[in-house]
C-alpha cells in the first residue's frame, strides 16, 4: 500500500470514528432524557390513578386498563420521539461532516494553487537566466531579467500575503493550529526573497545591467537546481548551502496532509 493510500485510509477511519462518537453521544443523551421523562410520566400516572378512585370500579380493573392504555401511548410517543430525534441528529451530523469536507477541499485547493503559482514564478525566473550554472553564480542582470524580476516579485508578494492571511486565521482556530508553523515558514521564505529585492530595487532601477547577480543569493537559491547542494559566488568567493527551497516544498507537503487529515 502506497503512502497516499495509507493516508486516505487513515483519514477515512478518523472521519468514521469522529462521526461514530458524535452520534453515540447524541443517542446516549437522548435515551437518558427520554428515560427520565418516561419515569416521571409513569410515576405521575400511578399517582393520579391511585389518588382519584372511580366509584364504579371497586375491583380496580378499569384503573389497570387505564394505566395499560396510558403506558401504550407513552411507549409509542417515546419510540416515535426517539426515532425522529435520532434521524434529525443523523442528518445534522451528515451536514456538519459535509461542511467540514467542503472546507478541507477548499483549503487544499487554495494552498495547492498558491504552490503552483510559486513554481510558475520560479520557472519563469529560471528560464530568463536568473540562476546559477552548476552551482557557480556570476554575471550581472540584463534589462530583460530586471523587468521580469520586478513582475515576478509582485506575484510572489501577493502569494506571501495570502499565506500570511491563512496563518493568521488558523492561529485563532484551536482545531487548526498545527498547520500554522508550516504556513509561517513558507511565508517567511518568500519574505526573505522580497526583502532582498526591496533593498536593491532602487539600485536595479538606476544602475541596470551593472548590478551583480551575487547580490541576490535568496533569489538565485529560489531558482536553484535540486541536484546542487551549494552556491558558489565567483567574485566574492563565498559559498551558500541550498536548503530553503527543499524546506519550502516539505512545508507545503506537510500543510497539504494536515489539511486533509484534520
Amino acid at each position: 500500500m502506497s503512502p497516499d493510500d495509507k493516508q486516505k485510509k487513515t483519514n477515512l477511519w478518523n472521519y468514521l470514528y469522529d462521526y461514530k462518537n458524535r452520534f453515540r453521544i447524541t443517542s446516549t443523551l437522548l435515551v437518558i432524557i427520554l428515560a427520565i421523562l418516561f419515569l416521571i410520566t409513569l410515576r405521575l400516572t400511578f399517582f393520579f390513578v391511585n389518588k382519584y378512585h372511580l366509584d364504579d370500579d371497586p375491583s380496580g380493573n378499569i384503573r389497570v386498563e387505564i394505566i395499560k392504555s396510558l403506558l401504550n401511548v407513552l411507549v409509542v410517543v417515546i419510540i416515535g420521539t426517539t426515532v425522529t430525534a435520532l434521524f434529525e441528529a443523523h442528518q445534522r451530523n451528515l451536514e456538519e461532516s459535509k461542511i467540514r469536507v467542503q472546507t478541507k477541499i477548499k483549503s487544499r485547493n487554495r494552498i495547492s494553487k498558491l504552490y503552483n503559482r510559486i513554481k510558475s514564478s520560479r520557472r519563469e525566473l529560471y528560464a530568463e537566466g536568473l540562476r546559477h550554472e552548476e552551482g557557480i553564480v556570476s554575471g550581472n542582470f540584463n534589462m530583460g531579467q530586471i523587468e521580469l524580476n520586478k513582475n515576478e516579485m509582485k506575484k510572489i508578494n501577493d502569494i506571501q500575503l495570502e499565506l500570511e492571511g491563512m496563518a493568521e486565521v488558523r492561529e485563532k482556530d484551536d482545531s487548526d493550529k498545527q498547520i500554522v508553523p508550516y504556513l509561517r515558514s513558507m511565508e517567511s521564505y518568500l519574505n526573505n526573497i522580497l526583502d532582498e529585492y526591496k533593498k536593491s530595487r532602487q539600485e536595479l532601477k538606476n544602475k541596470g545591467e551593472t548590478v551583480s547577480l551575487e547580490k541576490f543569493p535568496s533569489l538565485i537559491e529560489f531558482t536553484s537546481s535540486p541536484k546542487v547542494d551549494d552556491l558558489h559566488f565567483k567574485d566574492s568567493n563565498e559559498a551558500v548551502s541550498i536548503k530553503s527551497w527543499k524546506r519550502f516544498k516539505n512545508d507545503f507537503s506537510n500543510s497539504y496532509h494536515i489539511i486533509m487529515g484534520i
